[in-house]
């Protein structure tokens, strides 16, 4: 039981986490790097749900990205879930380029709505597989791009002013990027619980990883290319793959814009 001068420390202590959730989420929103395909569940609380099989494989060339993510999403609540999700594949080379597939049967990707609705019973499982290609270049102009693309402008990301991100490019052009975001999310921001993660990232020599934690990717050398691989329940998520030369610069910035989130900027 808490006592009476508990409580308000309490309410305090919640409210402050809330603010960084927050605070979190809106960085996360502002975030547009390039990135693997997401499934973004939109209704349900996080809670509710459990990736219990998810197994992802991209290949960098250049300038492009080739990304494969399949997941298997299950309802460990004892309630029915009514919910929906949508596909966020950010810098889509092309629509055509997207194969979709729900519990093993074709669907189409549309990226005016890229929703799909869907009800699980408790302990009932969905299976959702997604692969596309993508452009991995992140400047000012493919920000532009990706912008115009958007179907809901004021709904989304990246609907967000373009005047907003000029001062990341102001004194640098960046170049190419590509970042593991949280795979399955609620709202975009906040992951739900994973069983188990397979990934493999293929990617050009000159590339190299940025990982928020150490020790959890191994690495493979063969022939012209670098892979990476990762196992595990987490960890994951804001891992980035990018040219060597930028990697000290992209740390650099990462960190100030971690300090900006956790000083409540």
């Amino acid at each position: 039981m808490f006592s009476g001068k508990s409580i308000p420390m309490c309410v305090s202590f919640f409210l402050l986490l809330f603010s960084f959730l927050l605070k979190q989420a809106a960085w996360a929103e502002k975030n547009l790097l390039p990135r693997m395909p997401e499934f973004v569940i939109e209704r349900g609380p996080s809670e509710a749900f459990q990736v219990v099989e998810c197994f992802g494989k991209v290949k960098l060339e250049k300038e492009n990205a080739e990304s494969r993510l399949s997941v298997g999403i299950k309802n460990i609540s004892d309630k029915i879930l009514e919910t929906s999700i949508k596909i966020r594949i950010l810098y889509l080379l092309n629509e055509d380029s997207v194969k979709l597939s729900i519990n093993g049967l074709p669907a189409v990707y549309s990226r005016k709505n890229p929703r799909f609705p869907f009800s699980l019973s408790p302990g009932q499982e969905i299976s959702l597989q997604v692969s596309a290609k993508q452009g991995i270049l992140y400047n000012l102009d493919s920000l532009k791009t990706q912008n115009s693309d958007d179907p809901k402008p004021g709904k989304s990301a990246s609907s967000l002013s373009i005047e907003g991100f000029k001062k990341f490019f102001e004194k640098e052009n960046y170049g190419c990027r590509f970042m593991i975001g949280h795979l399955v999310s609620k709202w975009g921001s906040f992951p739900v619980d994973f069983k188990n993660v397979h990934l493999e990232i293929s990617i050009p020599r000159d590339f190299d990883g940025v990982f928020p934690l150490s020790g959890l990717w191994t690495k493979s050398e063969r022939k012209g290319d670098v892979e990476y691989f990762f196992n595990g329940p987490e960890g994951f998520s804001g891992s980035v793959f990018l040219p060597k030369r930028d990697v000290e610069g992209f740390r650099k910035l990462r960190d100030a814009a971690a300090k900006e989130v956790f000083d409540g900027k």
